[in-house]
C-alpha cells in the first residue's frame, strides 16, 4: 500500500481513501462499512462520523453480530479510528499508512497511466 499518494496528483482525502479502497484487498464486509462511513462523513472536514449504536451498520448491510469484528480488523489495520466512549468513526485518509495487503492483480504502472488518462477527460 506503500506510495499511493505519489499515483494522485491530488492530495484530496476521498481520492486517497478511494485509491486505498480500490487497490486494497477488503471484503465485502469491510467495503461496506468504508462506504458507510464515507456518505455519513462527508459534510464535515473531518470526515468523522457519528454512528449512535453498532447495529445502525446494518444500514449498510453488515448485521450487528459481525460487525464489531470488522470494525476491529479495520481499526488494527489502521484504516479506519474508532472512538468507542462517543461512538465516532473516522476512516484514515493516508492510504499509505494502512497495512492492508494490495489486490493480488494490482498493478502499481498501470493504474498511474489509467490515472493519468483520465485527467485527461
Amino acid at each position: 500500500m506503500k506510495r499511493l499518494k505519489d499515483l494522485l496528483k491530488t492530495k484530496e482525502r476521498t481520492n486517497q481513501i478511494f485509491a486505498g479502497y480500490c487497490v486494497g484487498d477488503f471484503t465485502k464486509r469491510q467495503g461496506n462499512i468504508m462506504a458507510f462511513i464515507l456518505l455519513l462523513s462527508r459534510q464535515n472536514k473531518e470526515y468523522i462520523a457519528h454512528v449512535p449504536e453498532l447495529c445502525d451498520f446494518e444500514y449498510c448491510g453488515v448485521s450487528r453480530t459481525k460487525v464489531k469484528e470488522e470494525l476491529v480488523k479495520l481499526e488494527k489495520a489502521n484504516v479506519l479510528k474508532w472512538n468507542r466512549e462517543e461512538m465516532l468513526f473516522q476512516i484514515n485518509h493516508n492510504a499509505d499508512e494502512w497495512k492492508v495487503k494490495p489486490t493480488p492483480l494490482f498493478n502499481k504502472d498501470r493504474l498511474q497511466k489509467l490515472i493519468e488518462l483520465n485527467d485527461d477527460c
